[in-house]
């Protein structure tokens, strides 16, 4: 215990030395300014945003694209012309007169509906009943020898009867039947559409085509 003191001495002499080293070596450097203009700027971008889509369901198949669909075409009237040709020979007569009306370029009635009718397909069951009450109306005048039916076609809205007549008589029987056309049963529910009768010595011929008329729509019916 004796040496205590000495030792208390010595500890204060040391820490003395340590605080008068530092007041004699001054203040700490200072750090140099920062210069924050120099700094690089960081710029942060906003990321897009995305449409969410809704969830789906597990299980459920994803939705096909639908093709558009086409306008509906525009309505068209019905036509009967087929563009398809079914020949029909009218004979030497009117063969020659639709080549001659045709090579002069004149209009030419009974060729045009001539033709109308051979571009129609058959409908038998307007076609053969019409062509059975023609035939009942010419029965009486063929069995008596007046005229003769050299062919009659009809096809699903014209009908066409071709007759032919030689000596006086016959001929005023075939004009007196062609005059007496409309007043015929199944002659008044058809339009004669065109005909055409050539004579020549006592010899005539007769073409004619009739014709279905056109059906009236309902509501026309109604408002008359």
């Amino acid at each position: 215990m004796k040496h205590l003191p000495l030792l208390l001495v010595f500890a204060g002499g040391i820490a003395a030395g340590v605080l008068i080293g530092r007041l004699m070596s001054g203040p700490p450097p200072a750090l140099p300014p920062v210069n924050i203009d120099a700094q690089p700027v960081i710029t942060i971008e906003p990321r897009p945003q995305t449409q969410q889509l809704p969830a789906r369901p597990l299980g459920t198949p994803a939705s096909k694209p639908v093709a558009a669909t086409p306008p509906p075409p525009a309505a068209t009237e019905p036509s009967n012309d087929t563009g398809i040709v079914l020949p029909i020979d009218v004979g030497p007569v009117f063969r020659k007169q639709f080549e001659t009306a045709a090579k002069s370029g004149h209009p030419d009635a009974m060729g045009d509906a001539h033709r109308a009718l051979e571009r129609e397909l058959r409908d038998d069951s307007w076609a053969y009943p019409l062509e059975a009450e023609i035939d009942n109306s010419l029965t009486a005048d063929l069995s008596m020898g007046n005229f003769r039916k050299e062919h009659l076609e009809c096809r699903s809205t014209l009908c066409e009867i071709r007759l032919s007549a030689s000596g006086a008589e016959q001929v005023e029987a075939l004009k007196q039947w062609t005059s007496d056309i409309q007043r015929l049963p199944w002659g008044s529910r058809m339009m004669l559409s065109s005909s055409s009768t050539i004579s020549s010595d006592n010899q005539m011929d007769a073409l004619l085509i009739v014709a279905k008329p056109p059906e009236i729509p309902p509501e026309t019916r109604e408002g008359n």
